[in-house]
């Protein structure tokens, strides 16, 4: 089964890490440790803000937080933080369930786009 996980990374010069996810619909069990591997050297650098893009992310399971909750133990450990941003209101509904709302600084929750017929 060969998958392919799509991260995009973008750096500046003020310690700041955007990450997004494209084309992904979910972080899930195939995909966490991908995500790990690739953000988990940012994170272990003094002093990164890491922004987590989830926009388009509509589930996250339980792999997933796991894999969120490493980074945010790592980045206090390293004297960084991780902030999620354009939350889909599928994945925030998630976050509420689990309680991680409090472990992260949330920007930008997405929306309910209502129909109009």
């Amino acid at each position: 089964m060969k998958m392919k996980v799509n991260i995009e990374i973008e750096k500046n010069d003020a310690n700041e890490v955007q990450v997004s996810f494209r084309n992904h619909g979910n972080l899930a069990l195939l995909k966490h440790d991908y995500i790990l591997f690739t953000l988990k050297e940012l994170i272990t650098k003094a002093g990164t803000k890491l922004i987590i893009d989830l926009g388009g992310v509509k589930f996250i399971d339980s792999n997933g937080f796991d894999a969120l909750n490493l980074l945010s133990r790592l980045g206090r450990k390293y004297n960084s933080t991780i902030s999620l941003m354009n939350v889909e209101p599928e994945a925030m509904e998630l976050i509420y369930l689990v309680r991680k709302y409090c472990v992260f600084d949330i920007k930008n929750v997405q929306e309910v786009n209502a129909e109009i017929g």
